[in-house]
């Protein structure tokens, strides 16, 4: 245990909170700071402030919430309102309250998907940067709770059984792979739709149907492959899912997804042709927070 570290949590949501109890249970000392709903302080895990400068104090590094900050640029901090701290105001508020700890080592802060010119701000103050999406084994883990997510949709917004359904996975990178496999557990018939051809041989090689997403090169076959699908989940952040394709589809067929701005589906189409498509992200955060922030605080206690 590392007794003498002492860890700052910022904002954020229900995952910060495990982030923090994962810490103090392996020997860390935990500060928060609009951590928690306005008023509550019943957690003896953490020391509470309300001024971010004393969080700061005396500590070795900081966790960043995730998102870090919200539409307007303040850190974000879902479950307490009171007043805003801009995220490019951090640098130098750390750097007037610690710029080493005690013992001489550098002060450390943790973020998700941090921005090459956020990264750069806070490497320019002297300040080591650690982002959890450069850890495989983070976003391993992660993709397997944002799997468990879209099954957990697909179970409670159809009224059929996976057992037995016709389910199409498009992408089949961290995400996909594990989803095709949970699916294909529930005894559901699952075809993989990708682009690249080595992800096509191994979804073949693993007994799942094959579908082609166009490289360019050759053309797409989803119209034909999504025809006659009951659940489609998309993981490919791109509008390949288009009005053609749409148009080919079930109306009783429902789209789950998962990809990251801007998505994958033509949601004008979608609507004109009454395929009800369900924008599914942060699942990790909406289904499975004390995991998730197990996992984040795994990699910060094996990074310090």
């Amino acid at each position: 245990m590392r007794k003498n570290k002492k860890i700052a949590l910022l904002g954020g949501d229900m995952r910060q909170i495990s982030v923090g109890r994962r810490l103090a249970e392996n020997g860390y000392c935990v500060n928060a700071w609009r951590v928690f709903e306005s008023g509550e302080k019943e957690h003896n895990d953490f020391v509470f402030f309300d001024s971010i400068s004393e969080t700061l104090k005396g500590c070795d590094a900081v966790a960043l919430p995730f998102p870090t900050a919200d539409e307007n640029g303040y850190i974000n901090c879902t479950m307490h309102r009171g007043e805003d701290v801009l995220v490019n105001d951090l640098p130098s508020i750390i750097r007037s309250c610690i710029a080493k700890n005690e013992k001489g080592e550098c002060f450390s802060v943790f973020g998700g998907k941090l921005s090459p010119s956020f990264r750069e701000k806070w490497e320019i103050a002297g300040i080591e940067v650690y982002d959890y999406f450069e850890s495989e084994e983070l976003q391993i883990k992660n993709a397997v709770l944002t799997a468990e997510g879209a099954i957990s949709i697909a179970i409670s917004e159809t009224d059929i059984s996976l057992w037995g359904s016709r389910c199409a996975v498009l992408g089949f990178g961290r995400i996909g792979k594990i989803l095709c496999d949970r699916l294909k557990s529930f005894g559901a018939s699952v075809t993989v739709c990708a682009r690249k051809s080595i992800d096509i041989t191994w979804a073949e090689a693993l007994g799942f149907g094959i579908g082609k997403i166009s490289d360019g090169d050759e053309p797409s076959s989803l119209a034909l492959d999504l025809a006659d699908s009951d659940i489609i989940f998309n993981t490919v952040p791109h509008w390949i899912i288009d009005e053609k394709i749409l148009s080919s589809m079930k109306k009783s067929s429902i789209i789950i997804d998962l990809a990251s701005a801007p998505g994958g589906v033509d949601t004008d189409a979608a609507n004109m042709y009454k395929i009800r498509t369900i924008r599914a992200l942060s699942l990790p955060s909406r289904y499975s927070a004390a995991t998730a922030g197990m996992i984040i605080g795994d990699f910060i206690i094996a990074t310090l």
